[in-house]
């Protein structure tokens, strides 16, 4: 029965790293240090973010908030945009009676006289 932490030292030398101790898997933190696993951080294409963001409101804007290498007021300025398009799809919707619910703009302005 094969030991789970046993080194096969012919991996090694293919690598031209050298073997460590059998006791002892860490022995030496240079081999360890070039043996640390990299994190690789994937990217989703900006033609994928507009077509979740055009056809997947919430999915488009959590895609490119966390999977996009866009700057902070780039991120904004869409962020921004991409909202005002949706309200006023609703709004559209609602004057139009497709959707039976109240108009936000309508509910906005009531709340704003009420308080002043």
């Amino acid at each position: 029965m094969d030991n789970v932490y046993s080194e096969d030292i012919s991996v090694y030398e293919e690598q031209n790293v050298p073997a460590q101790n059998a006791e002892s898997p860490y022995a030496n933190p240079d081999v360890l240090a070039d043996q640390a696993p990299v994190k690789i951080r994937t990217y989703a294409h900006p033609s994928l973010v507009l077509l979740l963001m055009l056809l997947f409101f919430p999915a488009g804007i959590i895609t490119m908030l966390f999977f996009t290498k866009w700057g902070a007021y780039a991120k904004i300025l869409v962020t921004v945009f991409v909202l005002l398009i949706a309200l006023s799809v609703y709004e559209i919707l609602v004057l139009y009676n497709v959707v039976d619910l109240p108009s936000l703009i309508e509910m906005a302005v009531q709340t704003w006289n009420d308080l002043f």
